[in-house]
């Protein structure tokens, strides 16, 4: 059946391999395009960026520049690069944008990107923590509307640090 995805995001192309969902993203896309609380888990590779991404594109409204309408959340900033690298097409078939925020690099262009209007903003916790306070003044009162917990135990320990008690 169809999940009602957006028609302006393409399905992923035949040569990718994928001709069919994978079971993370048949058990929760069509309830993130309803736009219903979902926690999903499965493993590395399993098609997880996706099955929040694609509702998450299709839903997102336009930002104004420096307040971004959607947050997803990542533990390092290699996920975060590498969510940031998955999503930048699907948004781009909705003229919106993706910006990335993590430490190792100098903020200015990641800061440049906020400001310019970044629909969804895909941050570590410690640059999240650093933009809040440094820059995240004007998100105050922000209609962020979507929020999405990558690898939520990770978030926890990286964030909260060892302390941190889950239920998974």
């Amino acid at each position: 059946p169809d999940p009602g995805v957006s028609p302006h995001i393409p399905p992923p192309p035949a040569e990718q391999g994928v001709t069919t969902p994978f079971p993370i993203q048949a058990g929760t896309i069509a309830a993130a395009l309803e736009g219903r609380d979902i926690c999903g888990r499965a493993p590395t590779g399993s098609g997880k960026t996706l099955a929040f991404g694609i509702p998450l594109v299709s839903r997102v409204a336009k930002a104004k520049p420096s307040k971004p309408r959607a947050l997803v959340l990542a533990p390092t900033r290699e996920l975060a690069a590498q969510i940031e690298r998955a999503l930048t097409p699907l948004a781009a078939t909705r003229q919106r944008k993706v910006a990335a925020l993590y430490g190792g690099l100098g903020f200015g262009g990641q800061l440049s990107a906020l400001r310019k209007g970044a629909d969804i903003v895909v941050p570590t916790p410690g640059a999240l923590h650093f933009v809040g306070a440094a820059t995240f003044e004007a998100l105050s009162g922000n209609p962020v509307t979507t929020d999405v917990w990558s690898d939520v135990p990770e978030v926890a320990h990286v964030r909260i640090g060892q302390n941190a008690d889950l239920v998974a």
